[in-house]
């Protein structure tokens, strides 16, 4: 017993010392594996190992209990750690809601397990760190937030380092979320009635909207930032609304759209506002028409996208509106209409009409003849949203065309042809005719005598 309340705070003051990015070779690692089809991923255990906090360590959290200091700062560097586990490995390790109550009888053998827990959040509270933890950890607060869950299920305590912002502002809240939770004890008995603690990366957010009734976390369109790489968090929520806008209903945004036309009273939507005033339009459903001059299909190199979210491929449409001023918007949409072609260039031109959802300004290479090497750098602004798939409305002729469109087209060719003829042919005979019967009249002379 002795020996164990020494190990235990050496092991803590080890946790402090280890720098945070040490996982991240492991997770990169983990991440390269998915692209090997022959090569397997790392397992839970093992990977809970190198993370140094495993169910051995989380063991010694007491339930119903307080935590002493060196417990708080072992659930602070599990908090940091949960960062550096690739979130394709704990979708892949997550239980249902439905074993939950099961496996909470048991509840010393699943510590440090993850499952994925849906509800309503109804209260969150801030953590901040002391001075000396806000200088040691990457973070100055984190937040302990009640969520109750689907089902008639208990309510549990998340405490997760993100949530998002507009939680935080109101002062009573009812809010649809879920989360991937890793299981670390019971809460103390005279706090939350005992209930079962989690830690997990974020808790997202799926509000009353398109996007929300979607299963999209709408809080990950705060991590957004205009003319930045989709890079981090904001990478996160371009794949995340390509996945949303995926479960939709062929031509339900559409229909979204033309709803939210005839509440407003308005005939179209305008691209003034996507243009000048991005940051007050993010996740806006919006829907427009034009003429797309470039159509280009995107595979997805990522391999954690293409397993967690099954996104293995999407489509950049360049959309030229009447109001754009020659200024393009970009569309990434999930799917493209049957025998619609693809292709850039000046003489490509298809005309289309497309509901989504915009994301933010993106910074594009333009694509213009005659760029040399040295403009290879030059980008041009234009708001990127994200659609299903856009409605094709004139369908460019091309040599597939349908055969029996040009027989047709040439036999009333012909038939025109021969009714000309006729009539012309009428025509000269009424002449000649009309000629003879002149000549049969006597001479008439003009002359006087």
């Amino acid at each position: 017993m002795r020996l164990k309340k020494v190990v235990f705070p050496l092991l803590v003051i080890l946790l402090m010392a280890l720098p945070s990015i040490s996982m991240a070779d492991v997770s990169e690692q983990t991440v390269k594996s998915k692209s090997d089809a022959n090569s397997s991923p790392i397992e839970f255990e093992k990977l809970l190992d190198l993370m140094i906090i495993g169910p051995r360590q989380l063991a010694e959290l007491p339930d119903g209990k307080a935590l002493n200091e060196p417990q708080r700062a072992m659930l602070q560097q599990v908090l940091v750690r949960l960062d550096d586990l690739p979130l394709e490995d704990i979708h892949r390790w997550s239980q249902t809601q439905k074993d939950l109550e099961k496996a909470l009888a048991e509840s010393d053998s699943i510590r440090g397990q993850f499952f994925r827990l849906s509800g309503n959040v109804v209260s969150v509270e801030t953590v901040k760190l002391s001075a000396e933890d806000a200088r040691r950890l990457p973070f100055k607060q984190y937040y302990r937030v009640r969520m109750v869950l689907e089902g008639g299920e208990p309510a549990v305590e998340v405490l997760t380092r993100r949530v998002p912002r507009v939680w935080l502002r109101k002062n009573k809240l009812d809010e649809r979320a879920s989360t991937f939770g890793m299981y670390l004890r019971r809460g103390e008995k005279n706090s939350s009635n005992n209930e079962p603690v989690f830690a997990a990366r974020r808790v997202a957010w799926h509000p009353s909207t398109p996007l929300g009734e979607l299963g999209m976390d709408v809080g990950l369109l705060e991590s957004l930032r205009d003319r930045e790489k989709t890079e981090g968090q904001q990478r996160e929520c371009f794949y995340q609304m390509l996945a949303a806008v995926g479960r939709a209903e062929g031509g339900e945004l559409i229909l979204q759209a033309r709803d939210e036309l005839k509440r407003t009273g308005e005939k179209s939507f305008s691209v003034v506002p996507l243009f000048n005033e991005p940051a007050e339009q993010r996740g806006r459903l919006v829907m427009l028409s034009g003429t797309a001059r470039r159509v280009v299909k995107v595979q997805v190199k990522d391999a954690d996208i293409v397993q967690r979210l099954g996104i293995d491929y999407y489509y950049e449409i360049y959309l030229y509106t009447g109001d754009s001023q020659d200024n393009p918007l970009v569309f990434c949409v999930r799917y493209l209409p049957e025998g619609m072609p693809t292709g850039s260039g000046p003489k490509y031109s298809q005309q289309v009409k497309i509901a989504g959802f915009f994301l933010k300004t993106w910074a594009f290479r333009p694509e213009k003849a005659g760029m040399s090497d040295e403009n290879a750098d030059t980008r041009q602004l234009a708001p990127l949203l994200i659609g299903r798939e856009p409605i094709w409305l004139e369908p460019q002729k091309t040599g597939d065309s349908n055969p029996g469109i040009g027989v047709a087209a040439g036999g009333l060719f012909i038939l025109v042809l021969l009714i000309v003829w006729l009539a012309v042919w009428r025509s000269a005979k009424r002449d000649r005719q009309f000629r003879l019967g002149r000549s049969s009249e006597p001479f008439e002379d003009s002359t006087t005598t």
